[in-house]
C-alpha cells in the first residue's frame, strides 16, 4: 500500500513540475523579466500606450521597436501582449532584388 501512494505522489509531483516548468507560456498582461525576455515578443509599452517587438535584450533592459521607432526600457515595464511571436528572420533586413553586395 506504501508503494501505491509513493506512486501516486510522484505522479502528481510530475504533473506539476510539468504544469509549472519554466517553459510554459506566460499569461498575458505578465510584467517581463530580465529572465522572461525573448526577441520576438509582442509586447506592450505603457508608457506609449502601444504595443511593440523586442528586437534585442540587454541584461534587464530590451530594445523595443514601435513602429519605426526603437526604444530602451527596463523589461519590467513591458507587458506580455497574447499574440504571434516574429521569428528572427523578420527582424532582419530584407535584401532587395537588383542591388549588387
Amino acid at each position: 500500500m506504501r508503494k501505491k501512494l509513493e506512486a501516486a505522489a510522484e505522479a502528481a509531483r510530475k504533473q506539476l513540475n510539468k504544469q509549472f516548468s519554466e517553459d510554459a507560456p506566460l499569461p498575458e498582461g505578465t510584467p517581463l523579466s530580465k529572465e522572461t525576455a525573448k526577441v520576438g515578443q509582442t509586447v506592450f509599452l505603457p508608457s506609449l500606450r502601444q504595443n511593440g517587438t523586442i528586437v534585442a535584450v540587454n541584461g534587464g533592459d530590451v530594445t523595443v521597436q514601435v513602429g519605426i521607432l526603437k526604444t530602451n526600457v527596463p523589461a519590467k515595464n513591458c507587458l506580455l501582449v497574447k499574440g504571434k511571436t516574429k521569428v528572427s528572420e523578420d527582424l532582419r533586413p530584407k535584401k532587395r532584388k537588383g542591388v549588387c553586395p
